[in-house]
């Protein structure tokens, strides 16, 4: 089974509206991330005018199966920002790519603030290990 895995800060208390957009940057920041030719050891800050965008789907990989399959997300949470930030290390320590989502503090928050964690589409033996300590966000 492949899954992505999007991990959002409970301790911020988002309303609907503003967990919604944040979750969804999470689930498309590692897309965009890989389109634009990221690998799991760099982190690629994105350029409004980088627009070489592509994606190896000739390749059997996790990215492949996930985009050709149901987009499987699990939201997990964590109690706070360096719980974020060390969940983030492990992670791209174990070599997959994830990508912290920081808020620009415009709206909701009264400065930038990372919300959440999206995670590359993993296999569940690859991911679970990592993550299988933390619950699912209610």
């Amino acid at each position: 089974m492949v899954k992505q895995i999007i991990v959002v800060r409970k301790d911020l208390k988002m309303n609907q509206g503003k967990l919604a957009a944040q979750v969804a940057h999470a689930s498309m920041a590692p897309l965009l991330q890989r389109m634009r030719g990221g690998t799991p050891y760099e982190q690629i800050e994105p350029s409004p005018n980088d627009y070489r965008l592509f994606l190896d789907l000739e390749m059997k990989t996790p990215m492949k199966d996930w985009l050709e399959s149901d987009f499987t997300k699990i939201v997990l949470c964590v109690n706070s920002e360096e719980e974020l930030i060390s969940l983030n290390q492990k992670i791209n320590k174990a070599g997959f790519m994830s990508c912290l989502i920081k808020d620009s503090g415009k709206t909701v928050f009264n400065e930038p603030t990372l919300t959440c964690l999206g995670v590359e589409p993993l296999y569940a033996k690859d991911i679970d290990p990592l993550t299988r300590h933390l619950k699912l966000l209610r």
